[in-house]
Formats: structure tokens, sequence, C-alpha cells
């Protein structure tokens, strides 16, 4: 597990150091717009989709908007979020059977 981590904290930092081209990005947004339609292909995952929404935030957005704001996303966007997620106070949740069984170091 240690070497996982390692490796995600490796990119982590690269990803806050390195400037992300455009051509990364746009192989990014190909990748999650493509797993996000596949995901939605079953009328019972679109009804989920719809559903957790209204749930969770009594809103529904069409799957357009998602798509729409996937494509609006910019470098800066994600080194934003990036610099967010990875801060002085990492935000990461892990599941591990013990505490004592995980030893991570940044």
């Amino acid at each position: 597990i240690q070497k996982i981590i390692d490796i995600i904290f490796s990119e982590a930092k690269k990803l806050l150091r390195e400037e992300i081209t455009a051509q990364e990005l746009q192989k990014a947004k190909n990748i999650a717009l493509s797993r996000f339609l596949f995901s939605l292909d079953s009328a019972s995952a679109k009804a989920d989709f719809y559903v957790e929404q209204w749930l969770l935030k009594n809103q529904i957005k069409s799957i357009k908007y998602f798509t729409e704001l996937l494509d609006k996303s910019t470098p800066p966007n994600l080194k934003d979020v990036a610099n967010h997620i990875f801060s002085d106070n990492p935000k990461i949740n892990i599941l591990a059977k013990s505490l004592n069984s995980v030893k991570i170091s940044f």
C-alpha cells in the first residue's frame, strides 16, 4: 500500500509543479466523458443519476449540463483543485482494517 500511496503523491506533486498541456487535458476530458456517458448506458443508470441528484441536492441537472461543465475545464481549474486537495492538510480517506497497518509519509 505504501508504494501505491507514494506513487499517488508523486503524481500529485507533479501536477502541482508542472503545467498541464492542452493535449493531456483533452485526453483526460475524453476519458472522463466516455466513462460518464457509458455509465449512463442503461435506463436504470439514468434513473439513478437523476434520483441521486434529487435526493442529495433537491435539484436535477441534465446530462448535457455535466458534459458542458467538463468541456469548460481548464488547466488553471485543475491546478486550483489539486492545490486544494493536496494542500498542507491533505483530504484523502484511506480504508484499511487498522490504522496501524498503514504508514504514510508525505
